[in-house]
C-alpha cells in the first residue's frame, strides 16, 4: 500500500504517537509512506529519527492555508498515493478539497478526538462525504461521532 500521513498538530500526545505509530509499522512492513507535519515540533523530530520518509511545513494556517493545499495535491499526484491517512480531524479541512475530486484517491480519518457537540452543518457534511472510511478507537468516541457527525 502506498499511503500519505497527514498529522499538522504541534503536540505529542496520544494522537500524535498513534498516527507516527501506524507509519512507523507501514513503513517497517515495506509498504511506501510519506508522512507530512509541522515543521519544527515533535513529530517531525521523531520521523527523522527513525528514518521515516516526511515532508514539513512551517506556518500552517488550519483549514484555509492554500499553499499547503495545493502541496499535498502536488504530493498526492506526483507520487501516485492512493490513500491518505488522517488523524488529526482539523486536518480534514486542507486535506478535503484537494482530495475531493481526486476518485482514485481514499481519505481513511482515525478518529481520536471527543466530539462533543454537532457539526452537521453544509461545511462538515461537504468534508465528511468525501472521506472515505472513519476509524474510532473506542465506543464511547463511536457514540459521540454518529451522534454529532454526518456520518452514518
Amino acid at each position: 500500500m502506498k499511503s500519505l500521513h497527514v498529522n499538522f498538530s504541534r503536540s505529542w500526545g496520544g494522537l500524535e504517537k498513534n498516527s507516527y505509530d501506524l507509519a512507523l509499522n507501514l513503513h517497517r512492513a515495506g509498504h511506501e509512506i510519506l508522512f507530512v507535519c509541522r515543521k519544527g515540533f515533535p513529530i517531525e523530530r521523531e520521523l527523522a529519527a527513525n528514518g521515516i520518509p516526511h515532508a514539513a511545513f512551517g506556518n500552517i494556517i488550519a483549514y484555509v492555508d492554500l499553499r499547503v493545499m495545493i502541496a499535498l495535491w502536488r504530493i498526492i499526484r506526483s507520487n501516485g498515493f492512493k490513500v491518505v491517512q488522517v488523524t488529526h480531524t482539523e486536518d480534514i479541512g486542507l486535506v478535503i478539497p484537494v482530495t475531493a475530486f481526486l476518485r482514485d484517491v481514499k481519505v481513511f480519518l482515525w478518529l481520536q478526538m471527543f466530539v462533543s457537540g454537532p457539526k452537521k452543518d453544509l461545511y462538515h457534511r461537504f468534508e465528511y462525504r468525501h472521506i472515505s472510511k472513519l476509524f474510532v478507537c473506542s465506543p464511547v468516541l463511536a457514540e459521540a461521532a454518529l451522534k454529532n457527525l454526518p456520518i452514518t
